[in-house]
């Protein structure tokens, strides 16, 4: 993502959460086609490793939330999806415990036993970036969040 100087507003947020551990994970632009393989490979990795924890994966596009879903054998939700309000049910009363979302989530969740969330691609702005994050993990647990 580039910016042009002239272009750029600068916003200050406190955002200081101890708990929460930040991380980013570049892909190459010749690795770009793998993309997808290495985020359900580091999926599988995490969900194996986080058993009992509720991890959200963030996507930009429906196609790339319902593609991911498929391979990882996940719930999904988005802005039109059927049954949605039992999806997210089932995501807060812990008999799912990976969801694959759009933004769509972000503004209905308060979920505060979220362990991990994975931004898939770039956040469109940090506010919508923060947003994503404010919402889980509010208890003294850590959070992970990876931006891919």
């Amino acid at each position: 993502m580039s910016f042009k100087k002239t272009k750029m507003t600068l916003f200050q947020v406190r955002m200081i959460r101890k708990n929460v551990r930040y991380q980013v994970i570049e892909v190459k632009n010749d690795e770009q086609k793998k993309k997808e393989e290495f985020i359900v490979q580091m999926m599988k990795r995490m969900m194996s490793n986080y058993v009992k924890e509720k991890i959200v994966m963030y996507c930009n596009s429906v196609r790339k939330m319902t593609k991911l879903t498929k391979a990882l054998d996940c719930e999904s939700y988005y802005h039109h999806a059927k049954q949605k309000n039992e999806k997210l049910k089932r995501f807060q009363d812990d008999d799912e415990r990976v969801i694959v979302t759009t933004s769509a989530l972000r503004l209905r969740i308060d979920i505060f036993d979220i362990q991990v969330i994975i931004h898939v691609d770039e956040s469109c702005s940090l506010m919508n970036y923060a947003q994503k994050n404010e919402r889980a993990r509010r208890d003294e647990l850590s959070l992970q969040t990876i931006v891919i």
